[in-house]
């Protein structure tokens, strides 16, 4: 199997020929220092090369231009302090945000967000009724071009829209504002939630059946310390199941990318039909095993293979390393630590492994990783034309 047959294998819950494992770059994952001509661009799928994994565009694109209609005018004014103001203008209303910068994290947070008051679900509601969405053929260009750049040596993910009770809490309301409002205007959140749904299902329709990719991904950073188990049964797991129908009807698998604790919602996963599980990590960052993550989706009745290949129902872990111990134990502690997180895992069925490097993880702990792999769990490193003379010399950049 090519390393992209290998991966795709291993998200369709099908037998794999090895172990799947790639390192995660991106604006928050680079280890250092690269070699000159290395790391220039964050997204570069040679770091993933140079160091030795399979590739995985995980950042991936989106096939998808989702245009307002002149009705609704959004301005945006970033302040010398480096906020980001926004404003949605309408003859309905204003609703208005605050970003701020975190240059530690190189990210924003919300200082303020749109809805304050329950009236303004009502503007929110028409800024969703005049949403339109349209393919975008430069973005479509894009994707094939960072497909053919991956080619056989791994995937890149497609990105579609998160569920609406994710995107409603993180972008609109708030989580505070939202269990009130839930409570006090249940019906008011309710049609919200409804119409981002319909939304949604829309863009996910387009999305898979036109992008050229073979993987699709919800950025939903869901854990069980953010929302109850009873809001995630009602609001959470009907829809994902949704994507995922609409994402195998096309052939496509749907990845779900989690962030943090999953201990209290992991039986939940199999009921949502999903592929797999983006992220999941070990204690003290997450609180489930890979292990125990493994045998928890086995426990469900497997539905026969779909139009992707995939078996529905089964679910395979995307284990990531524990963040803290690349970023700050020594080479030994993290050879220990890969002895730890494999322990008990089926590394040729449902199971890719990920490696972040947050920022600042010293690339010699990188390097052990994929010599344990390839030494220990049968990865076969990638040794690609152009890095040969690292792998024939890594003293001299390692």
């Amino acid at each position: 199997m090519t390393r992209r047959e290998n991966l795709l294998a291993a998200l369709s819950h099908r037998q794999a020929e090895r172990l799947p494992a790639f390192f995660v770059v991106d604006n928050f994952n680079q280890p250092q220092p690269l070699p000159k001509g290395l790391g220039e661009d964050p997204f570069d799928s040679g770091i993933m090369r140079f160091l030795g994994g399979d590739v995985v565009d995980r950042i991936g694109i989106s096939a998808l231009a989702v245009r307002e209609t002149p009705s609704i005018q959004y301005a945006e004014e970033t302040r010398p302090d480096g906020s980001i103001h926004g404003q949605w203008r309408s003859s309905w209303g204003n609703l208005s945000r605050v970003l701020v910068p975190s240059k530690e994290g190189q990210t924003t947070f919300a200082q303020e967000l749109p809805i304050k008051r329950v009236e303004d679900y009502a503007i929110l509601k028409r800024i969703l009724e005049d949403t339109r969405l349209s393919l975008d053929d430069k973005a479509l260009v894009t994707a094939r071009s960072r497909l053919e750049s991956v080619g056989d040596e791994g995937i890149v993910y497609t990105v579609g829209p998160s569920t609406p009770i994710m995107d409603l809490t993180r972008s609109w309301t708030g989580l505070e504002r939202f269990v009130y409002d839930l409570c006090d205007h249940r019906r008011v959140v309710e049609e919200a939630l409804a119409l981002m749904h319909q939304i949604n299902l829309q863009q996910y329709e387009l999305t898979a059946r036109h992008t050229p990719g073979q993987v699709l991904v919800c950025w939903d950073d869901v854990n069980s310390l953010y929302l109850s188990r009873g809001l995630l049964e009602k609001y959470w797991v009907p829809t994902m199941r949704d994507y995922a129908r609409i994402a195998h009807e096309q052939g496509k698998l749907l990845v779900m990318h989690t962030c943090g604790k999953l201990q209290g919602l992991l039986d939940l996963f199999p009921e949502t039909h999903i592929d797999a599980v983006d992220w999941l990590t070990p204690p003290p960052t997450g609180d489930v095993t890979f292990a125990q993550a493994q045998s928890t989706f086995r426990g469900q009745p497997p539905i026969p293979p779909i139009q992707s290949g995939a078996i529905e129902g089964q679910i395979t872990v995307m284990g990531a390393a524990e963040p803290e111990a690349m970023r700050f134990g020594t080479p030994d502690e993290v050879e220990v630590n890969l002895h730890r997180w494999l322990a008990g895992v089926e590394l040729r069925r449902g199971f890719v492994f990920m490696v972040p490097c947050p920022l600042g993880t010293p690339l010699a702990n990188a390097a052990r990783v994929a010599k344990v792999l390839a030494r220990d769990y049968g990865f076969a490193l990638n040794t690609h034309p152009a890095y040969w003379p690292i792998w024939e010399d890594p003293a001299a950049h390692w």
